[in-house]
């Protein structure tokens, strides 16, 4: 098992429902609430959900490029959680041209026209529960209120398949839904739909990848898990 950072896991982008407690934090993802603790144990979930969902198998890794290796070596606590991909898909949408504040309280007020849980957490909604695009705006969605509004009759069937497809067919297949261009396709399946290879580049990205003569291919097979160590590292140590 890969060593556990709750912080570092929390705050590297990738996940947005969630709020710290004394010994640990809420989170709540799709339909679960749970507490979990500083050191990686799940409380109000079964070990096997936990388990998979944390990425306990995440493997140890390692780069022949010094920066890459150094930021490697600085977030060995980062875990790429394995998210439902409905909730990524909108969390995702949702984060483009936003900043991290933003996107958590955006993802907080879509998440109410689910089902009411506890700690002021909801169960996410089914694509029929989401309002109208006019209703999104009036949450502060802006413009991405008529890509979410667009998804009220997805085929979550068809979402979750993708899985199966190869990687550039499956970013093919998410790029023809309203609002998912090539960054927030390589997002959802990197955290949700088990893509490894996916390498998002965001702004920090590409200033990693420019200043040091590196490029997606360079980072291999795990180029997405590679990726968001140095997401991580490049944020908390600019």
């Amino acid at each position: 098992m890969t060593e556990f950072s709750l912080q570092d896991t929390l705050e590297s982008g990738q996940i947005f429902r969630w709020k710290y407690a004394k010994g640990g934090a809420w989170v709540c993802h799709a339909e679960k609430l749970f507490f979990l603790t500083e050191n990686g144990s799940a409380q109000g979930v079964s070990e096997s959900w936990a388990n998979h969902f944390l990425r306990t198998d995440q493997p140890a890794l390692t780069h022949n490029h010094p920066y890459v290796q150094q930021a490697l070596e600085r977030t060995t606590g980062v875990r790429v959680l394995r998210q439902d991909p409905w909730e990524c898909l909108v969390a995702f949408i949702i984060s483009q041209n936003n900043h991290q504040t933003r996107i958590q309280q955006n993802v907080l007020d879509v998440s109410r026209y689910g089902k009411p849980l506890e700690k002021g957490f909801h169960a996410f909604p089914k694509p029929h529960e989401l309002p109208n695009e006019d209703a999104l705006k009036s949450k502060g969605l802006g413009y991405r209120a008529r890509h979410i509004a667009a998804l009220r009759t997805i085929d979550l069937t068809w979402l979750y398949g993708l899985a199966t497809l190869p990687y550039k067919e499956a970013k093919h297949e998410l790029m023809t839904l309203r609002g998912v261009g090539p960054k927030v396709a390589d997002c959802i399946l990197l955290f949700s739909l088990g893509f490894d290879e996916a390498c998002p580049e965001d702004t920090w990205i590409k200033k990693v990848f420019t200043k040091h003569n590196l490029t997606r291919e360079d980072l291999g097979v795990h180029a997405g898990l590679i990726q968001q160590a140095l997401f991580h590292h490049a944020r908390t140590n600019r």
